[in-house]
C-alpha cells in the first residue's frame, strides 16, 4: 500500500475518532456517571401523636430546581382524619429555609403515600415533615 493511501486512511480514521468523540458525552466515553448524587438529605419527623398517625419518610430527594417528598401516614385510629402536615427544608443548624402546609386525608385504619414538590434551596441540609393539627373528619 502507498504512503498515500496509509495517509488518505489515517485522515478518514482520525475524522472518524474526531467526531465520535465530539457526537459522545465525555462522562460515557469514560463511563463516569454524571447522575451519581450524593446521598440524600436526612428527614427528620415531627409529631405530638406518633401513636395515632405514624409519618414513615420513603424519599427526599434534590433535584435541580426542586426537592421531591414522599412519605406514608397510617392512622391507627377508627375513625377519618383530616392532618395539616408541615414540610420544610432545613439548614444544618435545623433552621427552616422554607415551609409549606400540605392537607391529608387518612381513612380508619389506613396508609396514604403522600408526594410533593417544593423549590430547592442550595443551603438545604434536611428535609422536616411535621404533623401540626388533626382534624376528625365528620
Amino acid at each position: 500500500m502507498s504512503s498515500k493511501k496509509k495517509f488518505v486512511i489515517g485522515g478518514i480514521v482520525g475524522a472518524i475518532i474526531i467526531v465520535a468523540l465530539f457526537l459522545i458525552p465525555v462522562n460515557q466515553f469514560f463511563m463516569v456517571d454524571s447522575n451519581k448524587s450524593e446521598p440524600p438529605p436526612p428527614t427528620l419527623v415531627l409529631s405530638n401523636n406518633p401513636d395515632d398517625f405514624e409519618i414513615n419518610p420513603i424519599k427526599c430527594e434534590k433535584g435541580l430546581e426542586i426537592v421531591e417528598f414522599e412519605f406514608n401516614v397510617k392512622n391507627n385510629l377508627e375513625e377519618d382524619y383530616r392532618l395539616e402536615i408541615h414540610l420544610t427544608l432545613k439548614d444544618e443548624n435545623e433552621q427552616d429555609l422554607s415551609k409549606e402546609a400540605k392537607l391529608v386525608e387518612v381513612g380508619a385504619g389506613e396508609t396514604t403515600l403522600v408526594t410533593h414538590q417544593t423549590p430547592f434551596n442550595s443551603k438545604m441540609a434536611m428535609c422536616g415533615i411535621q404533623l401540626d393539627n388533626v382534624e376528625k373528619i365528620q
